[in-house]
Protein backbone atom coordinates (compact mmCIF):
# COMPACT_ATOMS: atom_id res chain seq x y z
CA UNK A 1 0.00 0.00 0.00
CA UNK A 2 1.45 3.41 -0.77
CA UNK A 3 1.71 6.01 1.69
CA UNK A 4 -1.23 9.22 0.47
CA UNK A 5 -0.70 12.43 1.34
CA UNK A 6 -4.46 12.28 2.40
CA UNK A 7 -5.14 11.34 5.77
CA UNK A 8 -8.30 9.71 7.19
CA UNK A 9 -10.27 11.74 9.93
CA UNK A 10 -10.16 9.61 13.49
CA UNK A 11 -12.22 10.42 16.17
CA UNK A 12 -13.42 8.93 19.10
CA UNK A 13 -16.80 6.88 18.16
CA UNK A 14 -14.58 5.39 15.30
CA UNK A 15 -12.46 4.27 17.72
CA UNK A 16 -14.75 2.84 19.74
CA UNK A 17 -16.31 0.68 17.07
CA UNK A 18 -13.47 -0.48 15.89
CA UNK A 19 -12.61 -1.60 19.84
CA UNK A 20 -16.09 -2.87 20.03
CA UNK A 21 -15.83 -4.94 16.84
CA UNK A 22 -12.08 -6.48 18.01
CA UNK A 23 -14.33 -7.99 21.06
CA UNK A 24 -17.06 -9.21 19.05
CA UNK A 25 -14.55 -10.90 16.66
CA UNK A 26 -12.57 -12.45 20.04
CA UNK A 27 -16.17 -13.35 21.02
CA UNK A 28 -17.22 -15.14 17.32
CA UNK A 29 -14.07 -17.29 17.25
CA UNK A 30 -14.44 -18.94 20.64
CA UNK A 31 -17.87 -19.50 20.11
CA UNK A 32 -16.28 -20.87 16.58
CA UNK A 33 -13.82 -22.71 18.32
CA UNK A 34 -16.36 -24.26 20.66
CA UNK A 35 -18.87 -25.49 18.06
CA UNK A 36 -16.18 -27.25 16.06
CA UNK A 37 -14.63 -28.64 19.64
CA UNK A 38 -18.18 -30.15 20.06
CA UNK A 39 -18.94 -31.21 16.54
CA UNK A 40 -15.59 -32.59 15.72
CA UNK A 41 -15.39 -34.65 19.36
CA UNK A 42 -18.68 -35.28 20.33
CA UNK A 43 -21.00 -36.01 17.51
CA UNK A 44 -18.35 -38.93 15.73
CA UNK A 45 -18.71 -41.39 18.85
CA UNK A 46 -22.95 -41.12 18.39
CA UNK A 47 -22.78 -41.43 14.72
CA UNK A 48 -20.02 -44.38 14.72
CA UNK A 49 -21.97 -46.29 17.67
CA UNK A 50 -25.35 -45.86 15.95
CA UNK A 51 -24.06 -47.00 12.83
CA UNK A 52 -22.05 -50.19 13.70
CA UNK A 53 -25.02 -51.31 16.02
CA UNK A 54 -28.22 -51.13 16.06
CA UNK A 55 -29.39 -50.53 19.97
CA UNK A 56 -29.46 -47.68 21.63
CA UNK A 57 -26.67 -45.87 23.04
CA UNK A 58 -25.63 -47.83 26.34
CA UNK A 59 -25.75 -45.30 29.51
CA UNK A 60 -22.63 -44.82 30.31
CA UNK A 61 -21.23 -44.10 26.78
CA UNK A 62 -23.95 -41.79 26.62
CA UNK A 63 -23.03 -40.05 30.10
CA UNK A 64 -19.25 -40.02 28.96
CA UNK A 65 -20.14 -37.96 25.77
CA UNK A 66 -22.82 -35.59 28.27
CA UNK A 67 -20.11 -34.55 30.41
CA UNK A 68 -17.46 -34.00 28.12
CA UNK A 69 -20.14 -31.96 26.28
CA UNK A 70 -20.74 -30.03 29.69
CA UNK A 71 -16.80 -29.30 29.66
CA UNK A 72 -16.71 -27.99 26.67
CA UNK A 73 -20.16 -25.89 27.33
CA UNK A 74 -18.54 -24.45 31.02
CA UNK A 75 -14.94 -23.98 29.36
CA UNK A 76 -17.11 -21.70 26.79
CA UNK A 77 -18.31 -19.80 29.15
CA UNK A 78 -15.32 -18.68 31.10
CA UNK A 79 -13.68 -18.13 27.93
CA UNK A 80 -16.30 -16.07 26.88
CA UNK A 81 -16.55 -13.74 30.05
CA UNK A 82 -13.14 -11.97 29.35
CA UNK A 83 -14.33 -10.49 26.24
CA UNK A 84 -17.94 -10.14 27.06
CA UNK A 85 -17.49 -8.18 30.05
CA UNK A 86 -14.58 -5.83 28.42
CA UNK A 87 -17.94 -5.52 25.90
CA UNK A 88 -19.70 -4.53 28.57
CA UNK A 89 -17.56 -2.37 30.30
CA UNK A 90 -16.54 -0.24 27.36
CA UNK A 91 -18.53 2.39 27.97
CA UNK A 92 -18.13 2.55 31.24
CA UNK A 93 -14.43 2.84 31.43
CA UNK A 94 -14.07 4.54 28.25
CA UNK A 95 -10.49 4.46 26.69
CA UNK A 96 -7.48 6.64 26.25
CA UNK A 97 -4.99 8.24 23.57
CA UNK A 98 -2.16 8.15 23.92
CA UNK A 99 0.75 8.89 21.27
CA UNK A 100 3.78 5.71 21.37
CA UNK A 101 6.86 4.93 18.95
CA UNK A 102 6.92 1.81 17.68
CA UNK A 103 10.07 -0.07 18.08
CA UNK A 104 9.39 -3.60 16.67
CA UNK A 105 6.97 -5.42 14.55
CA UNK A 106 6.81 -9.06 13.68
CA UNK A 107 4.91 -12.30 12.90
CA UNK A 108 4.15 -14.93 15.52
CA UNK A 109 6.19 -18.48 14.93
CA UNK A 110 4.77 -21.63 15.63
CA UNK A 111 6.94 -22.16 18.62
CA UNK A 112 5.80 -18.68 19.97
CA UNK A 113 2.03 -20.23 19.70
CA UNK A 114 2.98 -23.93 20.72
CA UNK A 115 4.59 -22.68 23.86
CA UNK A 116 0.98 -21.56 25.46
CA UNK A 117 1.75 -18.12 26.91
CA UNK A 118 -1.62 -16.66 26.18
CA UNK A 119 -4.62 -16.97 27.89
CA UNK A 120 -6.14 -19.05 25.37
CA UNK A 121 -4.63 -20.53 22.34
CA UNK A 122 -7.15 -19.33 19.33
CA UNK A 123 -6.41 -15.90 20.63
CA UNK A 124 -3.02 -16.59 20.22
CA UNK A 125 -3.68 -18.06 16.63
CA UNK A 126 -6.42 -15.01 15.46
CA UNK A 127 -3.51 -12.77 16.23
CA UNK A 128 -0.25 -13.61 14.66
CA UNK A 129 1.43 -10.20 14.04
CA UNK A 130 2.37 -8.19 16.82
CA UNK A 131 3.62 -4.47 17.18
CA UNK A 132 6.20 -3.36 20.02
CA UNK A 133 5.89 -0.10 21.40
CA UNK A 134 8.42 1.96 23.39
CA UNK A 135 5.81 2.86 26.22
CA UNK A 136 3.08 0.68 26.06
CA UNK A 137 4.57 -2.97 25.02
CA UNK A 138 3.05 -5.18 22.98
CA UNK A 139 0.05 -5.49 20.99
CA UNK A 140 -1.54 -8.05 18.90
CA UNK A 141 -3.01 -7.08 15.95
CA UNK A 142 -6.34 -8.40 15.62
CA UNK A 143 -6.69 -10.98 12.32
CA UNK A 144 -8.71 -9.87 9.38
CA UNK A 145 -10.00 -6.34 8.36
CA UNK A 146 -8.68 -3.34 10.44
CA UNK A 147 -9.83 -0.21 9.95
CA UNK A 148 -13.18 -1.09 8.08
CA UNK A 149 -14.43 2.03 8.31
CA UNK A 150 -11.77 3.61 6.56
CA UNK A 151 -12.05 3.58 2.26
CA UNK A 152 -8.04 4.39 1.86
CA UNK A 153 -6.48 2.31 4.82
CA UNK A 154 -8.75 -0.82 5.51
CA UNK A 155 -6.77 -3.60 5.75
CA UNK A 156 -5.87 -6.74 6.97
CA UNK A 157 -3.54 -7.62 9.90
CA UNK A 158 -0.86 -8.96 7.73
CA UNK A 159 -0.65 -5.05 6.34
CA UNK A 160 -0.91 -3.31 9.38
CA UNK A 161 2.33 -5.26 10.18
CA UNK A 162 4.21 -4.66 6.89
CA UNK A 163 2.97 -1.28 6.98
CA UNK A 164 3.93 -0.34 9.92
CA UNK A 165 7.52 0.87 10.00
CA UNK A 166 10.15 1.04 13.01
CA UNK A 167 10.33 4.75 14.42
CA UNK A 168 6.49 5.31 13.08
CA UNK A 169 4.19 7.31 16.03
CA UNK A 170 0.86 5.68 16.55
CA UNK A 171 -2.17 7.21 18.39
CA UNK A 172 -2.76 3.79 21.01
CA UNK A 173 -6.44 3.29 22.03
CA UNK A 174 -5.59 2.55 25.91
CA UNK A 175 -7.81 0.34 28.46
CA UNK A 176 -6.27 -0.11 31.73
CA UNK A 177 -3.12 0.70 30.28
CA UNK A 178 -3.10 -2.01 27.99
CA UNK A 179 -3.42 -1.00 24.05
CA UNK A 180 -7.05 -2.05 22.63
CA UNK A 181 -5.74 -0.41 19.13
CA UNK A 182 -2.92 1.34 17.24
CA UNK A 183 -3.13 3.93 14.48
CA UNK A 184 -0.43 4.74 12.71
CA UNK A 185 0.06 8.90 12.35
CA UNK A 186 0.97 8.40 8.73
CA UNK A 187 -2.44 7.32 7.76
CA UNK A 188 -4.58 9.10 10.03
CA UNK A 189 -5.36 12.20 12.07
CA UNK A 190 -7.21 12.64 15.36
CA UNK A 191 -9.79 15.04 15.07
CA UNK A 192 -9.91 16.59 18.72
Amino acid sequence: MKEESRKDILTRERIMIDIKNVYIDDIKAILKTSLTLLVVTVMPPIILYKVFTPFDIPSHIATAITIFAVIIAIATLLFLYRPVKAFLDLNKKGFQIASDKLCNSEEMTMSDIMIFNNWWMIWALTKPHRLNFNCYGEYRIPKGKNYRWSEAYCMDDKGVCNYSLIGDEFYLAVIDNKIALVYNKKLFELQK
